[in-house]
């Protein structure tokens, strides 16, 4: 048929039944009353040879104008149809983000706005380049509490970075100016080179060579493996790690929920769409399976026979407990880590996280709501928790709130660490309050702490100024004050500036280096400029001397004689002087009370544990209590500790027994006796445990030589009757 010639079309069809692909689009009204409105005008009007705009011989009706209009109707509803259609699909392909898309724009809006609102985001601290970076700083020192000899004394400390793919490189160099004598000092790293230089202390650079100062601390030769070998672990990490990070990165999964309510911790309802962030436990297994093969390649190529033989190990048996790992963290990680990420407006509102690491019998939480109106993060609250069993919390409360009052920022920050065991808990706190006017440049940050009713505040004030973010400011007029429960222990005063640098690090002339690690002493002391030093030395040595210590802890002022020092040592002053008679030791909400045994005397004393030796000076006993702990617990667990720790080239286990004794009351108490030998000398060890509700009492009975025939009943009526809780 012509393209678009009605007469043209099958029975049953007419223009408004068929689409662009000649599919059914308006079904029964089509076929309805504009079906009919075309019958009739092919029968009422004449056939006229006239070619339409669409290359068809028209039909001219009666009534041309409204017939026109009819048919104009339906191809703008065609169109629009086929537009709005067009722009679904433009909105779907380019518009409409991913779950991972939405999830990262929301959290880097929402960072975004809290770096905004804070005097990082103001500098740009985040985008200075640390790989090329020049600070310079120089403060001194105006008051230090019972120590005003130091006011006045000024540090200059300087930091130059050279960090590139072929280099790595640190300069660090400043002075110290006290009792009008000042120090000068630098100090440059460059690959396993250390290099130190003080003109007015010594008259050569020193240079240190890493690998010896690590063979000094007993690691091993250097040039023999077995010093760390950075360069080989960096490419390493580069060429295996990287790419199993950004494998695990590419296997977190992202996916939406769906319109969701929560409750914040304003107690707000809230309404958002719902996102989860999953990472699965095959990612993690695989993610740990890279971290041991990395291990391994370094341990391959990189752990010498030498360093292995020191630390008492073949290669088998280290790549053995490298090959553990997956299978720890495979026990930790028993199923998928799942967080719950809510967003609304483009920003993260809500996220929260629970874990349960059945292994160890611990769960992790977490949850954090932005609730500020307009910039989210001006109202915050964050939790952290970790609970271990059923009496052991730590909890971290963090909340954060600012405002803008014109061009004045200021934010306040509250943070309270809890942790809870066996019933008691314990609480520090910490405040931090700072303010930026953007006007004048000024800003101020204090910082509070709290712990056991003792208070500690740090103040901090400046002019930010020189301002190019992400490349350089400094700081003016800077200050910096101490204080203890109210009282001013330090005040500093200076300045600092930071700014992105190419700087050029050069290692010193090899005719002014000498190597320090081949020095001794005698050759040593030829280096040290002495006149220079020596006159230092001695104005430092004469100001430190009349810092009178004793001033500041209130006791220089007596007009009591002074006391002859004492030649006794600390031991004897102990045995001498402090009274253990009437201590008890403390388990839960009782007390529990020793009537030493006749031959006994006390060594030791505190509420954990009381200690007593026999006056022949053969036997040591102790007492402790263990709150929330089973006897065969106990029991079990000495066992394990002997069978661990006394198997070696110097020691042994020769006998272990157990079994139980009943003590005088009818209470059956277990027991423990082991024989063993440590550094050539047999000793004899018996444990008794006495329970006491959910708790029990152990008393350790140490024979300092091997002891035959232990009867355990005697001790258990010797030393178990003797103990007497109320």
């Amino acid at each position: 048929m012509s393209d678009n010639n009605l007469n043209d079309m099958p029975d049953g069809m007419d223009a408004g039944s068929t689409g662009q692909y000649g599919q059914e689009q308006f079904g029964q009204q089509t076929s309805g009353q504009y079906g009919q409105q075309f019958d009739l005008m092919a029968q009422n009007s004449m056939y006229d040879q006239t070619v339409n705009m669409y290359g068809d011989q028209a039909h001219r009706p009666e009534t041309p104008q409204k017939q026109r209009g009819i048919k104009i109707a339906i191809i703008a509803v065609v169109a629009a149809l086929v537009v709005i259609a067009a722009l679904v699909v433009v909105f779907m392909v380019f518009v409409k983000k991913t779950p991972k898309e939405a999830v990262k724009s929301a959290m880097e809006n929402t960072a975004k706005e809290l770096e905004n609102n804070n005097i990082a985001g103001v500098i740009g601290i985040d985008d200075i380049d640390a790989d090329k970076l020049d600070v310079q700083s120089k403060f001194s020192i105006d008051k230090v509490n019972g120590a005003d000899q130091l006011s006045g004394a000024e540090f200059v400390v300087n930091g130059y970075t050279a960090f590139d793919d072929d280099n790595n490189s640190l300069m660090l160099d400043g002075s110290a100016t006290l009792a009008g004598e000042t120090v000068t000092s630098q100090i440059i790293m460059m690959g396993q080179k250390i290099y130190l230089s003080s003109p007015e202390l010594f008259n050569k650079t020193f240079v240190y060579d890493v690998n010896s100062l690590l063979e000094e601390l007993d690691a091993a030769e250097a040039g023999q493996g077995g010093a760390v070998d950075s360069e080989a672990l960096d490419k390493i990490i580069k060429e295996d790690l990287k790419p199993a990070t950004e494998k695990l990165a590419d296997a977190v999964l992202y996916e939406r929920v769906g319109k969701n309510e929560f409750t914040d911790a304003n107690g707000k309802t809230v309404k958002a769409e719902q996102y989860t962030i999953t990472i699965t436990t095959d990612a993690i297994d695989d993610y740990a399976n890279s971290i041991a093969d990395c291990l391994n390649k370094y341990v391959d190529s990189n752990i010498s026979d030498d360093m292995l033989t020191q630390m008492g190990v073949t290669k088998a048996q280290l790549t053995q407990v490298i090959g553990t790992i997956p299978s720890l963290v495979g026990a930790v990680v028993t199923k998928d880590i799942v967080v719950n990420v809510y967003v609304d407006h483009n920003k993260v509102v809500h996220v929260d996280f629970d874990y349960d690491i059945a292994a160890a019998g611990v769960k992790l939480t977490f949850t954090t709501d932005n609730m500020g109106d307009g910039d989210v993060t001006s109202d915050t609250k964050s939790v952290a928790s970790l609970t271990y069993g059923t009496d052991t919390s730590i909890v971290l409360d963090c909340t954060r709130k600012s405002d803008t009052d014109g061009d004045k920022q200021s934010s306040t920050g509250e943070y309270d660490l809890t942790a809870s065991y066996g019933g008691e808990t314990q609480t520090m706190s910490f405040k931090v309050n700072s303010s930026y006017d953007k006007s004048s440049g000024a800003i101020e940050t204090g910082v509070s702490a709290n712990v056991d009713d003792e208070s500690v505040d740090a103040a901090f004030a400046g002019t930010l100024a020189d301002v190019k973010k992400g490349k350089s400011f400094s700081i003016e007029d800077a200050k910096l004050s101490l204080s203890v429960s109210g009282e001013d222990y330090l005040v500093c005063s200076g300045k600092i500036s930071v700014a992105e640098k190419e700087n050029k690090i050069e290692a010193p002339a090899d005719s002014d280096v000498v190597d320090y690690s081949v020095l001794n002493s005698d050759e040593a002391e030829k280096y040290i400029n002495t006149e220079s030093a020596e006159k230092i030395m001695s104005a430092w040595n004469e100001l430190f001397d009349s810092i009178n210590i004793e001033d500041k802890l209130g006791t220089g002022d007596s007009d009591e004689p002074a006391i002859e020092e004492d030649t006794q040592t600390e031991a004897d002053t102990q045995a001498d002087d402090v009274d253990y008679s009437g201590q008890v030791i403390k388990m839960g909400d009782s007390q529990v009370k020793i009537n030493d045994p006749e031959g006994y005397e006390r060594s030791y004393a505190s509420e954990y544990t009381i200690s007593l030796n026999d006056k022949a000076g053969e036997i040591y006993v102790s007492y402790s209590a263990y709150e929330k702990c089973d006897a065969s617990e106990l029991i079990k667990s000495m066992k394990d500790t002997y069978t661990e720790y006394y198997n070696d080239e110097n020691s042994k286990v020769n006998d272990m027994q157990d079994g139980t004794v009943k003590a005088k009351d009818g209470t059956e108490v277990s027991y423990l006796v082991t024989q063993l030998t440590s550094y050539d000398t047999d000793r004899t060890e018996v444990t008794l445990v006495y329970p006491s509700g959910d708790n029990i009492v152990g008393c350790s009975v140490s024979y300092w030589q091997a002891a035959k025939d232990v009867d355990v009943q005697k001790l258990c009526d010797k030393f178990i009757d003797a103990i007497e809780i109320k």
